[in-house]
């Protein structure tokens, strides 16, 4: 007990007594231990909140992706860009890939694929994974639903129409 002093050590003083804080000088070790106590329950909750928005944030980003490039494909094949070419989209699980189609021998000018989300996964209710927009009328080749689930189980459902018409729910 050094750090009482000789008059204190006199009077009986315990260790207990020291760190109570009857003088109002500071804090006590109950107050400290309260305070800590407080400031991780708020950070848990701020940290779950953080997580939530997170995953909202990548599905909105999979859905612009996705949005963006049948776009970009529609208008692109309705401005008539390209002598002879159609243009399109191919969905796979996780990548989004634009392409030119010559009209005339079917081959696809693929570009650079766009890459999801890693948490999140794309799903067709076709067989055919390729959206192709005619030259012109920007008409889409057959009608398709796709679907980005996220890895918490949310989705968004994105349809594109015959007449070119893309939907977003």
């Amino acid at each position: 007990m050094h750090f009482l002093n000789k008059k204190q050590r006199n009077k009986g003083l315990s260790i207990r007594h020291f760190f109570s804080c009857k003088s109002g000088a500071g804090f006590s070790l109950l107050e400290m231990i309260a305070v800590i106590g407080i400031v991780g329950l708020l950070s848990v909750i701020g940290f779950a909140s953080l997580s939530s928005a997170r995953q909202r944030a990548d599905l909105r980003d999979a859905e612009a992706i996705v949005l963006h490039s049948l776009e970009r494909a529609r208008s692109r094949a309705a401005a008539g860009i390209g002598e002879g070419m159609n243009h399109g989209v191919e969905i796979d699980s996780n990548q989004v890939t634009s392409f030119e189609e010559d009209i005339d021998s079917g081959s696809q000018n693929p570009a650079s694929p766009v890459l999801l989300p890693a948490t999140v996964n794309t799903s067709i209710d076709t067989a055919n994974p390729d959206i192709i927009f005619n030259r012109l009328s920007g008409m889409a080749n057959q009608e398709i639903n796709i679907t980005l689930t996220h890895a918490n189980g949310n989705a968004e459902t994105i349809t594109v129409y015959e007449d070119g018409a893309i939907a977003s729910n």
